[in-house]
């Protein structure tokens, strides 16, 4: 919607066609009769008489239902980003030093010379032994900070429950109030 001023310009057939400050020393067709019409000067077009402005639709309040929605938004974002970063983490720090699958392809991937020297030393210590302290220490790292990784997706999953029920909200307002979104 423009703030443009719109004035009415008298015609003979007793018509007032709207014309507006960029037409200002131009010319105009009159809609009802077709007669060609001077516009005057932009000095001038004060001196017509301004058209009814259309009124202004109502401004959009902001209401509990866009709060809670852009909480629910915000919550689902930032607990997803948050799980999403534990679980990076996780596997930077501890899954790749714990992981046997990893070992295993090591082990595929070697030639047979490093294969058997491998072999060798595990058989004559033993695959079976304790966990080494750093071990115990990651693997209890790894469960902590995997729950904390769960409670944030569990927020996520209900921030995303409540931008869906507060989207819901303003669709449904906004139906009733004549159209959607409003």
């Amino acid at each position: 919607m423009s703030n443009t001023k719109t004035y009415l310009l008298p015609c003979d057939c007793s018509a007032r066609i709207p014309v507006g400050p960029g037409q200002a020393g131009g010319t105009v067709t009159c809609p009802q009769c077709g007669s060609v019409r001077k516009v005057p000067r932009l000095g001038d077009l004060a001196r017509l008489e301004m058209a009814a402005s259309a009124p202004r639709p109502p401004a959009r309040r902001w209401t509990m239902l866009h709060a809670v929605t852009a909480a629910g938004v915000v919550t689902a974002l930032v607990s997803a980003a948050a799980a999403w970063g534990i679980d990076a983490f996780n596997g930077a720090s501890t899954r790749s030093f714990l992981n046997p699958e990893l070992i295993r392809e090591s082990m595929r991937a070697a030639d047979a010379a490093d294969a058997y020297r491998g072999w060798q030393a595990f058989s004559r210590g033993g695959i079976r032994r304790p966990p080494q302290a750093v071990e115990v220490k990651l693997e209890r790292m790894e469960r902590a900070t995997g729950r904390i990784a769960d409670v944030f997706r569990g927020l996520a999953l209900l921030g995303l429950a409540i931008a869906v029920g507060g989207g819901a909200g303003l669709f449904a307002t906004g139906r009733d109030a004549g159209g959607p979104g409003r």
